[in-house]
């Protein structure tokens, strides 16, 4: 029967984790003590909070995307492109 690898979840590591700086709480048993110290470590090096997101003009974004899509449809509604032929071309 093969053994199947645990996939735990962001908490799960950070509260395992904090557990494991604080050093007065009792670990999961089911963790590694070396899994654990990595993510003590990770979680030591992490940036605390997280940042500043890039500021988007939904608006600008919106009316972008209408233009697009109104472009589309006018290229699929107009007519092809007629080229005609002279009968000298048609004998080539």
């Amino acid at each position: 029967m093969p053994h199947h690898r645990t996939r735990y979840s962001a908490e799960f590591k950070a509260k395992v984790a904090l557990a494991a700086l604080s050093e007065s709480k009792t670990l999961p048993a089911k963790v590694h003590p070396t899994q654990t110290s990595k993510w003590k470590q990770d979680l030591s090096k992490a940036p605390i909070g997280k940042g500043k997101k890039k500021e988007i003009n939904h608006e600008a974004v919106v009316a972008e995307l209408h233009r697009k899509v109104i472009q589309k449809v006018f290229d699929y509604l107009r007519p092809p492109k007629v080229v005609l032929l002279s009968p000298k071309m048609i004998k080539m």
